[in-house]
């Protein structure tokens, strides 16, 4: 039977990235996949919360083979169009910065929910009288 921590719910993607094309965008959907999967495994390990990652300039190099002006690049537009956010910026060279998956992070945050308010716990048993299918 599978480990607590590694049985996961589907994780929701950035409506941004299933939007991009696969083959003009391929340099984007590669560095979402990156991401996730940093996410995933520094969740599971316990070293950060859900949604949560390290990362820094230097990694996306060495791990993603991008030139750092690649790496700029693509990390600008994830952040501009609000798919990652930086949550701890690095001031110390060689130390990774903290960054948040928004879809990810941010899922728990339910932007309707009221705490004041109650639901009603009881159940409706009136007819619709205003639907077509009462004939």
């Amino acid at each position: 039977m599978a480990d607590e921590k590694e049985k996961q719910a589907f994780y929701k993607t950035n409506a941004k990235i299933l939007k991009l094309d696969t083959k003009k965008d391929r340099d984007l959907i590669l560095f979402n996949q990156y991401i996730e999967k940093k996410e995933n495994f520094q969740r599971i390990s316990g070293e950060l919360e859900k949604g949560l990652f390290k990362l820094s300039y230097s990694n996306i190099e060495k791990e993603m083979e991008y030139s750092r002006r690649k790496a700029r690049k693509v990390m600008k537009y994830f952040e501009d169009n609000k798919i990652i956010e930086c949550i701890e910026k690095s001031t110390k060279k060689g130390v990774p910065s903290i960054y948040a998956y928004t879809s990810v992070y941010y899922s728990n945050s339910e932007p309707n929910y009221e705490p004041n308010s109650e639901p009603n716990s009881e159940p409706n048993y009136e007819p619709n009288l205003l639907s077509v299918s009462n004939g």
